[in-house]
C-alpha cells in the first residue's frame, strides 16, 4: 500500500529520469518514499526492521520496479530490500521472487519543504463529491494540466482551462 501511495506521482517521461523514480529515505526504522512529476507530489511513510538500526541512506529507485514488486507481493511474507550502492543496484525479494533494478543517477528535486510538519488549516470535504467535481473539471484540462483548488471561507473552488480555451469551474462546500 505505501508503494502505491508513493508511486502516484511518478513521471512517465523518460527525458527526466529522476522523475521516473521514487526517492527512498531509510532512517533507522523509518522509510519515507517520495515521487513527483513536477505537477504532483506523493509521499508515503512506513516502519520496517533494518538489519542495521543506524541506517541513514537515500536511494532513487525506478517507480516501475516498485509497482511491479507491489503487484506481485505476497502480503503474508516479509519483503527483503537490499541496496548495493557500489553496483548502483537495488533488489527486492518476497515469497521466492527477486526483482533487481539499476538505481537512478541524478539529483531528486528538493521537495521536502513543500511538505509541512503540521497543517494548521484542514478542510473536510465529501470524498465522492470531490472526485465527481474533479472528473467534471478535468474534462476541459489539457493532458498534465493542473486543476486549481482555491479554498475560501467554507468553500473550495475547482477550476481548469484558460481564457482562450474551454473553462470549467466547480464549487463545493467544505468544513474548514
Amino acid at each position: 500500500r505505501p508503494v502505491n501511495q508513493a508511486c502516484v506521482a511518478v513521471s512517465r517521461e523518460e527525458n527526466r529520469p529522476v522523475l521516473t523514480g521514487v526517492r527512498m529515505q531509510f532512517q533507522g526504522d523509518k522509510v519515507v518514499m517520495t515521487s513527483t512529476d513536477r505537477f504532483r507530489l506523493a509521499r508515503a511513510t512506513f516502519t520496517w526492521t533494518p538489519q542495521n538500526p543506524d541506517v541513514d541512506t537515500t536511494t532513487l529507485v525506478r517507480g516501475s520496479l516498485l509497482k511491479d514488486v507491489a503487484r506481485a507481493l505476497d502480503e503474508h511474507q516479509n519483503i527483503r530490500l537490499i541496496s548495493m550502492p557500489i553496483a548502483r543496484r537495488c533488489s527486492a525479494s518476497n515469497a521466492g521472487r527477486v526483482s533487481t533494478s539499476q538505481l537512478i543517477d541524478g539529483e531528486f528535486p528538493a521537495v521536502d519543504r513543500l511538505f509541512a510538519d503540521e497543517y494548521p488549516i484542514q478542510a473536510v470535504v465529501n470524498k465522492q463529491d470531490l472526485l465527481d467535481a474533479i472528473s467534471r473539471v478535468a474534462l476541459v484540462a489539457e493532458r498534465n494540466a493542473p486543476i486549481r483548488m482555491t479554498f475560501t471561507g467554507q468553500e473550495v473552488a475547482l477550476s481548469a482551462g484558460s481564457v482562450d480555451e474551454a473553462q470549467a469551474n466547480e464549487t463545493l462546500d467544505i468544513d474548514m
